[in-house]
């Protein structure tokens, strides 16, 4: 059995460089881990069964059949991890490595569920042992998810631990695997209330194109009714402004092709300047929204919480694992951060900075 280990994430990689030239942290997943190497949210529903029998793998001699029927492969649409999944969903086990990752790096903050869904009943085990393990070390949580339902056990451990659980809701159309096990975005809405009830700091991220209008949203499909009962309710609402990884995505999403709505990198050259655009493209080949409708402004101004970049600002709010902290900043700051590991070991990482991510984009955009 695999054993669960720590490994670094977004924190390396958002760093910003203030005009005075100190480097600045300001993401806080510095440590990340996922229960399975592939996630269990791609799994259609009318295979679960099959895949929890078989400890977390299809039955080789029925994928063919099941590539024919449902397919295999259920991600959300929109999944920036682009894992596939080949029906080996195993859970990792919590054994003496992990525990001494744990007592070498005593890790103040740890992202559950970077690449894959820790939610799911199938990893309730799994789970209890790690926040057990968290509260040993005096550990907090970011925990964003889709599929964890109510459990006393888990919001006990989530109190102690002083963590964090963040309920993604976005849009169930984008959602075939998630959504054909029957975890909805209303769903994922009731269970938040009954966290939230709990005592547990509880938020609901609701991820969509703020580009566009809340009805325009609502007319694609987003659960913006969702988001907004949430926040009359008293939960805590955040934006998780969507990234366009795909020319499919992005017609899912806007209605528009890409080449309708995504400012190129060198827009400058463009002769065009009549063209709506409302995505920048990144050297990624992801592109991020170029400002907020005035829809989400309006809301912002209320003092939600965002995370993500917008046009030409970086916003952060730290998960909410803090109460009420909303950074901003021009992402110009940036820097670009190259990761040196050591493949014989996680414990030795370098960081080389080099010059600030230029600004490709010099109007004001929002």
């Amino acid at each position: 059995m695999v054993q669960l280990q720590l490994v670094k994430g977004k924190a390396e990689f958002v760093k910003r460089k203030k005009p005075n030239g100190k480097l600045e942290d300001i993401c806080l997943c510095d440590w990340n881990t996922d229960f399975a190497f592939a996630c269990i949210g791609q799994v259609h529903g009318s295979l679960l069964n099959e895949v929890v029998k078989n400890n977390g793998c299809y039955d080789k001699e029925k994928i063919a059949q099941h590539k024919e029927d449902v397919g295999i492969d259920k991600r959300c649409n929109y999944c920036y991890a682009k894992r596939k999944n080949w029906g080996k969903v195993i859970p990792k086990i919590i054994g003496e490595k992990t525990r001494e990752q744990f007592e070498i790096e005593k890790p103040k903050i740890i992202r559950l569920g970077k690449n894959t869904e820790c939610g799911h009943p199938f990893y309730r085990p799994q789970l209890l042992e790690f926040l057990e393990l968290c509260k040993e070390y005096g550990t907090k949580i970011i925990f964003p998810n889709k599929m964890l339902e109510f459990d006393a056990k888990v919001a006990a451990l989530l109190r102690q631990t002083n963590s964090v659980l963040n309920y993604s809701l976005c849009n169930d159309k984008f959602e075939g695997g998630a959504v054909s096990q029957g975890f909805t975005n209303s769903w994922r809405l009731k269970q938040a209330e009954k966290y939230t009830f709990a005592g547990v700091n509880t938020t609901v991220t609701l991820t969509c194109d703020v580009t566009n209008s809340l009805d325009g949203n609502l007319e694609r499909g987003f659960a913006i009714i969702n988001a907004l009962d949430a926040r009359d309710e008293g939960l805590v609402l955040r934006f998780l402004p969507l990234r366009l990884n795909s020319k499919k995505v992005c017609l899912e999403v806007t209605g528009k092709t890409w080449g309708d709505i995504i400012m190129p990198a060198n827009y400058k050259d463009v002769l065009d300047f009549g063209i709506e655009w409302r995505y920048l493209k990144k050297g990624n080949n992801e592109a991020v929204p170029l400002f907020f409708h005035e829809d989400f402004k309006k809301l912002i101004s209320e003092g939600i919480g965002i995370c993500g970049r917008v046009g030409e600002i970086e916003y952060c709010d730290e998960c909410n694992l803090k109460e009420n902290v909303r950074i901003k900043f021009p992402a110009s700051e940036l820097t670009q951060i190259k990761r040196y590991i050591n493949k014989m070991t996680y414990k030795r990482y370098k960081e080389k900075i080099e010059s600030p991510i230029s600004n490709p984009n010099q109007r004001e955009l929002f």
